[in-house]
């Protein structure tokens, strides 16, 4: 299955361009970086190969008239990642945005579905988040991976919506949250309105998308808890505070 996606002749050079840094040995890399960045191989001569057709064609410098790039879902996740990270290597801000048009309507939270998927074990958690499609633009973890997990994961890598639902029950489990990770989504999902809001929106806007996730989905569980065990409800920035929602 593939994925069509349309940009400007400038934003194809854009791309491009930074693409190329694919090739540069000493790029510094983070683990996960690591995973797409053989995909980013395939993507820099899939982007390459059309800037120059496009030369051929006498068309660069048909600005309004755009380019259609066809991709496979997981080369479309891994282009969005690269740019993203590589965008800084751009000096133009024309062309920065101009790369930024192409990932950036995947961007929408509305039509977003997040995922957070949690290692029964270990409580490691990641957050995938898909279009309304049903195709990854986003994925993050809080934890540092190693070798092993990457290796472990990639064959099982859900890159659309359908793959995550499925994925890997017996180690894994995976729940759909809110679409919005809003402090405000927040305060109303743990609905006990005492203490101290501007601490507690202060201890939201400290953690992570992942960590977000995870107290918002958390937040049933420790309701219960506390009705079963007959123990108080924590004011909801003592909750935040001590990220209550690790003790599961």
């Amino acid at each position: 299955m593939k994925l069509e996606i349309y940009i400007t002749n400038d934003g194809l050079i854009a791309v491009d361009l930074v693409l190329q840094q694919m090739y540069n040995p000493n790029l510094p890399l983070t683990e996960m970086q690591k995973v797409y960045k053989s995909i980013g191989f395939d993507l820099a001569e899939i982007f390459e190969k059309k800037r120059k057709s496009q030369i051929k064609k006498a068309s660069l410098f048909t600005q309004k008239k755009k380019v259609k790039v066809s991709l496979k879902y997981y080369q479309a996740w891994a282009l969005k990642a690269l740019l993203l990270d590589m965008i800084e290597f751009l000096e133009s801000p024309y062309q920065k945005a101009c790369v930024q048009t192409c990932y950036q309507p995947t961007r929408s939270k509305v039509n977003m579905k997040n995922y957070l998927v949690t290692h029964k074990k270990t409580k490691k958690t990641m957050l995938f988040k898909y279009s309304v499609k049903g195709i990854l633009a986003e994925f993050k973890i809080n934890f540092s991976p190693t070798k092993g997990f990457i290796d472990y994961i990639q064959p099982l890598f859900p890159f659309t919506e359908p793959q995550v639902k499925e994925f890997n029950p017996k180690e894994f489990r995976t729940q759909l949250l809110e679409l919005d990770l809003s402090f405000k989504v927040f305060w109303d999902t743990y609905a006990y309105k005492k203490g101290d809001k501007a601490k507690a929106e202060k201890f939201w806007n400290l953690l992570t998308d992942v960590e977000k996730a995870k107290a918002l989905a958390y937040i049933p569980t420790y309701r219960n808890d506390c009705l079963t065990n007959n123990t108080a409800f924590l004011y909801p920035e003592r909750y935040l505070g001590r990220k209550i929602f690790n003790n599961e």
